[in-house]
């Protein structure tokens, strides 16, 4: 049987190269020998992928895999789908625990997990069977109301293990508005003689991108831009819109979010929508941005260089967990790792979050499943004076059922939902805030014509519930 052929260099979300991290060998026999060996054979994964060797990692992958590398798709070799009795039980059996899920029912969720469960949420926190506490996607606070449906469902399964992929659809309800989402999750069931349990599962989010903004002076970030030695940037005008290339490369169309936000537009939904903040000398002038951690400033002519460095930029990845819950023959294992790029001077960090599930074969431990994807941290903060900060304090609403009172804070604001616990709310750039800890949600505020503020949106990978002034 064919295995998917996973293109060598796309799969750096997952597969890194561990070879740093398994250098202590003293740690690595003080580990249990199975997860010593399931981290062995994951560099030895990761080397084949970097040497682009397919039959290296043919060699570590079961017939029935289902590998997500994080973009919102999954490769497997669809001639091992099954559409028999057991996918469709657990196809119920899926839906009865999501939909428990929606409902906040964690004593019927329970009933599916079995005692060596790994469960990553769409935030990427880990869960065991100890502490579950909810499932995913997280359900809507009070009063908001879901509903949960699947599409895309792939089962392969062979003896007592069986993999799936699926996509979920949740409808979000705030009186008369309505939402919806998609996520995408990879479960491993695992036989038991009280029936079929859940082992291992992640959940990632899949985002749009949001409507863009209509912005003035678009030119005022054409430019060139540069960090360390040789990282450089070009940012053009073309027609309405702005691109981005770096060392003359492929264009990328930049969505305005807000003034000074951008996005990348048209990034695959699995992965994360990285803000592009644009930052201002004391004259207003545009003098660099910010992406993830990495500064750029603004070159003047004499500076610019755009040709591209020798090499790709060296780099180095630590691995801060991996942890294995092994039943029989069957073993899932969490990993975090964080991956530091050098470029020239400049590091740019970053951080994933991965579950893998091995299956003991008679040729040895494969992997049978595996789902990664990028945790997107908090973008830097900006300081906004008293006076700016007043200016957005108010009532806001989403129709009766939902109302939010937004006051100043010290450096920042803070917003009440219905009078509850107030939520710290941080600039990062003019209109645009972030939750500490969430970088999945902003809150952009709407001015009209003539500055006013009117109303903001409360925007969810790319969905936007929208909150009106008075």
């Amino acid at each position: 049987m064919r295995k998917p052929r996973l293109k060598a260099g796309l799969n750096w979300l997952v597969w890194a190269n561990l070879s740093a991290a398994l250098a202590f060998a003293p740690l690595a026999l003080a580990e249990e020998s199975v997860t010593a060996l399931l981290r062995q054979q994951t560099d030895a994964f990761s080397d084949a992928s970097d040497r682009g060797d397919q039959a290296g990692m043919d060699a570590l992958l079961d017939d029935d895999v289902l590998f997500s590398g994080g973009s919102g798709r999954v490769d497997r070799d669809p001639q091992r789908d099954k559409n028999d009795e057991t996918s469709q039980l657990l196809r119920r059996q899926t839906q009865s625990f999501r939909e428990a899920g929606q409902r906040r029912d964690v004593l019927a969720m329970r009933r599916y997990l079995d005692d060596q469960l790994m469960f990553i949420d769409e935030d990427g926190n880990v869960s065991s069977q100890l502490n579950f506490r909810a499932g995913a996607p997280a359900t809507p606070p009070e009063p908001g109301s879901s509903m949960l449906t699947l599409s895309d469902w792939v089962m392969h399964h062979s003896g007592d293990v069986a993999v799936a992929s699926y996509t979920e659809h949740q409808t979000v309800r705030y009186g008369d508005h309505i939402l919806s989402y998609q996520f995408l999750s990879v479960d491993s069931w695992v036989k038991r003689l009280s029936g079929w349990k859940l082992i291992g599962s992640q959940t990632i989010p899949l985002n749009e991108d949001p409507p863009p903004q209509k912005l003035q002076q678009l030119r005022d970030y054409a430019g060139d831009y540069g960090a360390g030695q040789w990282l450089r940037v070009t940012i053009s005008l073309d027609g309405n819109a702005l691109t981005l290339t770096t060392h003359g490369g492929i264009a990328a169309v930049l969505v305005p979010v807000a003034r000074d936000e951008f996005i990348v537009r048209g990034t695959a939904p699995g992965y994360v929508r990285a803000p592009i903040i644009f930052q201002r000398d004391a004259q207003g002038r545009v003098s660099g941005y910010v992406s993830r951690d990495v500064f750029l400033s603004r070159l003047e002519a004499a500076t610019r260089d755009t040709s591209a460095p020798a090499q790709n930029p060296p780099s180095t990845l630590t691995l801060k967990e991996f942890v294995v819950h092994q039943a029989g023959d069957i073993a899932v294992a969490t990993i975090l790792h964080e991956r530091t790029t050098d470029y020239g001077g400049v590091l740019m960090h970053k951080s994933y979050r991965s579950i893998e599930t091995w299956i003991k074969r008679a040729d040895g431990w494969k992997l049978i499943a595996s789902q990664g994807r990028e945790l997107l941290a908090d973008p830097p903060s900006m300081s906004l004076s008293p006076n700016q900060l007043e200016a957005y304090s108010g009532t806001y609403s989403a129709g009766r059922a939902l109302r939010v009172r937004i006051s100043r804070t010290a450096d920042a604001l803070a917003a009440s939902i219905n009078k509850g616990q107030p939520v710290r709310l941080v600039p990062e750039a003019p209109d645009v805030f972030f939750i500490p800890n969430s970088p999945r949600i902003s809150v952009i505020f709407q001015r009209d014509s003539a500055g006013r503020i009117t109303s903001y949106l409360s925007r969810r990978d790319g969905r936007d519930l929208i909150f009106s002034r008075g």
